[in-house]
């Protein structure tokens, strides 16, 4: 039984990671253009840029099975092509969405340590920069099998390979340091997790839950509804402040899938004359505050570090300085002052 087991446990474990792939792209293709499958909010991207950094890039093909399935499902229940052309296609954006999350992991670990990635600001960049790299390469794979299967036409070739690219960057910078983040493996500022720090982190987190609800999706036809998003930034502030990067994360989560819930429905301030639009406006508000509290609370994080070393180095100086002290004067020395006395 023994020898089945190891040959059993891989294969099993690249059969869950295809699946997880295929449900999260599922819930993105909710969003995407008409007939296509361009979503302008593209959770795969981020969860399979996570699965890589924890699992390693042996699990690519578990990654391309999920997306070939996903894209050949949506293919199918369009009619949009025939059955040779649909499995080429399929085939296409399958292998781009499979490069896409190699070749940011390459890149990243070339250019940052990912294990702190969310502890230093310069690194956040750094993991945007290689995200945006990795998505332009998926979003032209994409798009060319889309053209050469007369899916979409030279008029919005140009509009949709954006939307691909910002919506696979939008995947990514939400998902990946969600996951990463509560995965436990990886390096966030250290903060006591006390009674009353829980009990804030609960507080704010209702606070987000209901302002979102009523910002994205209970609406009104009044005339500051455009402004309304800004209301939210406050309470995103106050998690910045207050929480670890773990914690950070989680509420720009939060509102951002009541930001998706609400315009897909038709809600809130992001709606515009048209679907399309109106999904490009709320790919920017995601993507904008996510890369802004991101980065914020990566800066604090390191100020935090800083601030604890050279804390810890003021105390480890005064020891030396007080037991060279003592040993030059113990006649002279009170232990219970910690000083020389004269």
């Amino acid at each position: 039984m023994t020898p089945l087991k190891i040959t059993l446990k891989p294969f099993l474990k690249l059969i869950l990671i295809a699946a997880c792939y295929f449900l999260a792209a599922r819930l993105g293709l909710l969003i995407a253009y008409e007939h296509t499958n361009v979503s302008p909010i593209w959770p795969p991207s981020g969860l399979a840029l996570a699965l890589v950094i924890i699992l390693g890039y042996r699990i690519w093909p578990a990654i391309w099975l999920g997306a070939f399935i996903a894209n050949a499902v949506v293919f199918a229940s369009n009619n949009v092509a025939t059955t040779p052309c649909l499995i080429g296609m399929s085939a296409t954006i399958a292998t781009g969405n499979t490069l896409e999350a190699l070749v940011c992991l390459y890149l990243i670990n070339k250019t940052i340590d990912i294990k702190e990635f969310l502890e230093k600001h310069q690194y956040i960049f750094w993991f945007i920069a290689s995200s945006v790299i990795a998505a332009g390469a998926s979003a032209t794979f994409g798009i060319i099998s889309l053209y050469l299967g007369n899916v979409i036409t030279s008029d919005n070739l140009l509009s949709i390979w954006h939307t691909w690219i910002l919506g696979d960057i939008a995947g990514i910078i939400m998902f990946t340091p969600l996951i990463l983040a509560w995965s436990g493996k990886y390096k966030t500022s250290e903060k006591a997790n006390t009674t009353l720090y829980n009990l804030e982190f609960g507080l704010n987190i209702l606070l987000i839950i209901l302002l979102s609800y009523f910002l994205f999706i209970y609406s009104t036809q009044a005339n500051l509804v455009k402004l309304r998003p800004y209301m939210i930034l406050p309470f995103l502030i106050w998690s910045v402040f207050r929480f670890k990067q773990r914690e950070v994360i989680t509420a720009l989560a939060i509102v951002s899938c009541f930001a998706i819930a609400g315009t897909i429905h038709s809600h809130g301030p992001f709606v515009e004359y048209n679907l399309n639009q109106s999904l490009i406006e709320l790919q920017s508000f995601v993507t904008v505050i996510t890369v802004s509290f991101l980065s914020l609370s990566a800066s604090l994080a390191e100020q935090r570090i800083i601030r604890n070393i050279l804390e810890d180095s003021h105390t480890e100086l005064e020891l030396k300085v007080s037991e060279r002290t003592r040993a030059f004067f113990p006649a002279q020395w009170d232990p219970k002052l910690g000083i020389h006395v004269t």
